[in-house]
């Protein structure tokens, strides 16, 4: 009875954690969306859709509360219900495309390699990283990753280096640093495994001078 208890407080202790990452990973998916939508214009496209779309549905409200005039008592219920539906709707509209502009491409695969180099169990899976950004270096062919880190310390990820660098199939001769957001982890490496020095090819038909 009491192994019962542990393991009932235990699955609802992880679903609490799971809950807090989901709701974390959405805030950071959505403010990233923002931020694509000013480095890139063009993405305003879906939003100005669906602003349109509001306006059209907002105008004729009064169409829809107008099929509940049979029922005299029914009018200022369905005023109120259909006058919050409408905007709570369109921002749950928003805040799913800002969090789909927001993910990084790759980005599930990634936060799985990086989990596997952890080891995390799939009852521990609070605990995995989730991936915020993924952004490439000007001027070189370095990628700079950025991770939210609540349960994994820097010390961590740092002991983990090498497997972590294996997972992304990445090589780097940085050490992994703190972001500047709280619980938040910094990698940069480049693509590929790591690089071996390459030996001095001599052209046996080359002889030198005596």
């Amino acid at each position: 009875m009491t192994r019962q208890k542990e393991t009932v407080g235990r699955d609802a202790a992880n679903s609490s954690y799971e809950s807090r990452r989901a709701r974390a990973k959405m805030r950071y998916r959505c403010g990233m969306g923002a931020k694509q939508l000013i480095r890139k214009p063009w993405k305003n496209i879906p939003v100005l859709v669906l602003v349109i779309l509001f306006v059209i549905a907002w105008k004729m409200r009064g169409v829809i509360i107008s099929h509940f005039t049979a029922i005299p008592f029914m009018v200022p219920l369905a005023t109120v219900a259909v006058s919050a539906f409408i905007p709570l709707f369109f921002l749950l509209l928003v805040g799913v495309l800002l969090s789909t502009l927001g993910r990084p491409r790759r980005g599930k695969e990634i936060e799985d390699d990086v989990a596997s180099a952890f080891k995390i169990k799939d009852e521990d899976n609070y605990k995995a990283p989730f991936l915020i950004s993924k952004e490439p270096v000007k001027g070189s062919d370095a990628t700079v990753y950025v991770f939210h880190s609540r349960w994994l310390d820097l010390d961590h990820w740092n002991k983990n280096r090498e497997a972590i660098l294996w997972a992304l199939n990445a090589h780097s001769d940085e050490a992994f640093t703190n972001g500047k957001k709280k619980y938040t982890v910094v990698l940069r490496a480049s693509s590929g495994a790591e690089r071996k020095e390459r030996e001095v090819m001599v052209d046996p038909l080359f002889k030198a001078d005596r």
